[in-house]
């Protein structure tokens, strides 16, 4: 079954992920799931990924840091 952005979001246990960019893309489907420390190797994504910043290393990037899940 395909899993899409807004699916993501509609989960119960995911009630303190925060989309940060492409809401137009809410139907889109998710292939892969990465972690990242570090927003600078977004450059690396090809399309149709999750992305999931943990928000250790934020520095000069606009999304400020989570508090622990």
């Amino acid at each position: 079954m395909a899993m899409t952005c807004r699916g993501i979001l509609a989960l119960p246990y995911a009630n303190r992920l925060r989309l940060v960019a492409g809401a137009s893309g809410g139907g889109n489907e998710i292939r892969w799931v990465h972690i990242l420390e570090e927003p600078k190797y977004t450059a690396w994504l090809k399309g149709g990924e999750l992305i999931l910043l943990s928000g250790v290393v934020t520095g000069g990037f606009a999304v400020p840091a989570p508090g622990p899940l």
